[in-house]
């Protein structure tokens, strides 16, 4: 299992998937945030034989049905409420300046919950995880800052990362795997707009 990359684009270098994610439950989503800061279980799409547009427009649809259904399962177990959400797809392996070989969709959100109804263990989010179908690992304390805890879930090529830093929201991302694009093909993706961004919106 490979790390998450950066998700950085038109140039931007990657920022610190652990330090994007202290700014995305401290002050809400960053337009070109990046995975959990967790190792990538779900990592690089097999070769098929498939289009890569088919398959970025399924996986799409998968990361966006799956955030919904744990969003909305999390709300109520933690009697919180969904403050920001957004769906985009992200470049994954530089390929040039403001290029990138493969591409994945990429969900965030952020909960707003009572204090202290996020328990440090992450159990109530470990139950979210599973009633998604999601295999959930242990949950991963950030070696640069105590406060931070992560949650990890795979579902075949997908991946959801739960994140509590202490405090009064819960940060929820979900990413497909890496999906190789043809050459001719790549700066389309790279500007390619998500008509709905918000992930409670079909």
């Amino acid at each position: 299992m490979g790390a998450s990359p950066g998700f950085a684009r038109h140039g931007r270098p990657a920022v610190s998937p652990r330090r994007l994610l202290v700014v995305l439950l401290l002050t809400g989503l960053g337009a070109c945030a990046t995975p959990g800061g967790v190792d990538d279980p779900a990592g690089r799409a097999s070769a098929h034989a498939e289009p890569a547009a088919t398959r970025l427009e399924r996986q799409r649809s998968e990361v966006r049905a799956a955030a919904r259904t744990m969003l909305r399962q999390a709300e109520r177990r933690l009697r919180g409420r969904t403050a920001l959400s957004t769906g985009a797809w992200r470049g994954c392996e530089s390929a040039g300046i403001e290029e990138y070989r493969n591409f994945r969709y990429l969900g965030q959100a952020r909960l707003d919950v009572p204090v202290g109804t996020a328990d440090p263990t992450l159990t109530t989010l470990r139950a979210v995880l599973e009633d998604a179908g999601f295999i959930a690992g242990a949950v991963r304390p950030d070696p640069g800052d105590g406060r931070i805890r992560s949650l990890v879930g795979t579902r075949r090529d997908l991946t959801a990362v739960f994140t509590h830093a202490g405090g009064a929201s819960v940060g929820l991302d979900v990413y497909g795997a890496c999906v190789d694009v043809p050459a001719r093909d790549r700066d389309a993706w790279l500007r390619r707009e998500e008509p709905t961004p918000d992930l409670l919106r079909r």
